[in-house]
C-alpha cells in the first residue's frame, strides 16, 4: 500500500482514481479504505485528491505552467475541478495557496491525510 501511495504522489497521472490506487496496492477498493482507516489515514479518495493537488501545486507554484494545463496533466478534466479539490484539501483558494511556500503546502497536505486517531473516522471529509 505504501508503494501504491508513493506512486500516486510521484506519478499522479498513473493513479487517477481509487480503483487505480486499489489495483496498485493489490486490494479491493473497500479493503484499501479499511486498511487506510486502520493505520490512521484518510480514505483512498482523499489520498488521490491530495496527491493530484500536490502535483498540480508543484507545477503551478514553480511558475512553469498555468492552472488549466496543470489540471489536465494531473488528471483533472478542468481547472474548476482542480480548484475545487485544492480548496477542499488546503482550505485555501488557488490564488492564496500558490503564495505559500512549498513546505507549508506539503505540511497542509500531510495534516489532511492523517486522521486524529487510527481507526476513528474523524477529520476527513469525503468529496
Amino acid at each position: 500500500v505504501a508503494l501504491a501511495i508513493e506512486v500516486a504522489f510521484t506519478h499522479p497521472e498513473q493513479v487517477r482514481s481509487v480503483a487505480d490506487l486499489a489495483v496498485a496496492a493489490r486490494m479491493t477498493r473497500r479493503s484499501l479504505d479499511r486498511w487506510l482507516a486502520r493505520v490512521g489515514l484518510c480514505p483512498a479518495r482523499t489520498v488521490i485528491a491530495c496527491a493530484r493537488v500536490n502535483a498540480a501545486f508543484r507545477l503551478v507554484a514553480g511558475g512553469r505552467i498555468r492552472v488549466a494545463e496543470a489540471a489536465l496533466l494531473v488528471g483533472y478534466t478542468s481547472s474548476r475541478s482542480l480548484t475545487r479539490d485544492l480548496s477542499a484539501v488546503s482550505g485555501r483558494p488557488m490564488a492564496e495557496a500558490t503564495r505559500v511556500s512549498k513546505d507549508a503546502f506539503v505540511a497542509t497536505i500531510g495534516r489532511r491525510l492523517v486522521r486524529r486517531q487510527p481507526g476513528v473516522p474523524v477529520a476527513c471529509s469525503s468529496y
